[in-house]
């Protein structure tokens, strides 16, 4: 079994309530439960949300997210639990988890699909990261502070040319994680983790209200690029 996961907390810190928030027509969530609905390789959707509210009866409602799943933790966690709860009520074995970010609604479950079939193809993979090139590079675009309190590009040595930078890449909003790296590994970084390219402009994150408007603004006027 194929097991679509979306997890959602209800307390958002930069927008208030944004899991239900209305985005072009329905609240945020359904938009990652509907893709993963239309997706052919999954065969059961399942919501794990402190979110009081109920996603139809395709839909698996699995125990509200665990307190270790707060904020500030790992999903590692949340998708283990996951796998075990969906187990225990289904009698079946998930042989993957397919993780789906609420608040990168852009992604499209075609998306989906291709990540997935990246994962069952690639005989090395313990996971699949749906991913995008980054436009901006730690080694020239982003800075920090050292513990002299000075200010560096973020990796070092930095490079002068932006062509000699290596690749960098934005996170998609999907993640495929095969069954027998969530029951061994710690994390998902300890098995061998690939990637498989989206276009970048349909993995735009929301975390702030200048990203809502930009995500609803490109929703709403069917700029999604394909």
């Amino acid at each position: 079994m194929i097991l679509g996961l979306i997890c959602a907390r209800a307390g958002s810190q930069g927008i208030p309530g944004k899991n239900v928030r209305m985005l072009c027509g329905k609240p945020l969530i359904r938009w990652a439960i509907d893709k993963a609905l239309e997706c052919p390789l999954i065969d059961r959707v399942a919501v794990n949300t402190d979110i009081d509210g109920y996603w139809g009866d395709q839909i698996l409602h699995l125990h509200r997210v665990p307190a270790h799943a707060q904020h500030g933790s790992s999903k590692w966690d949340v998708w283990f639990d996951s796998l075990v709860q969906v187990e225990h009520s289904e009698g079946s074995t998930v042989d993957a988890v397919v993780d789906i970010d609420v608040t990168r609604p852009l992604t499209t479950a075609s998306d989906l699909t291709s990540t997935i079939y990246a994962y069952l193809n690639d005989s090395e993979a313990d996971s699949m990261i749906a991913v995008a090139r980054a436009a901006k590079t730690p080694y020239q675009d982003i800075l920090e502070y050292d513990l002299d309190g000075r200010l560096r590009t973020s990796k070092t040595p930095s490079v002068r040319n932006r062509q000699d930078a290596p690749a960098c890449w934005y996170h998609g909003g999907v993640n495929v994680v095969g069954r027998h790296s969530l029951m061994t590994d710690a994390d998902l970084f300890d098995g061998v983790v690939h990637g498989f390219e989206l276009h970048p402009g349909r993995v735009h994150d929301i975390d702030t209200p200048e990203d809502w408007q930009l995500v609803e603004f490109l929703m709403s006027q069917r700029k999604v690029p394909v």
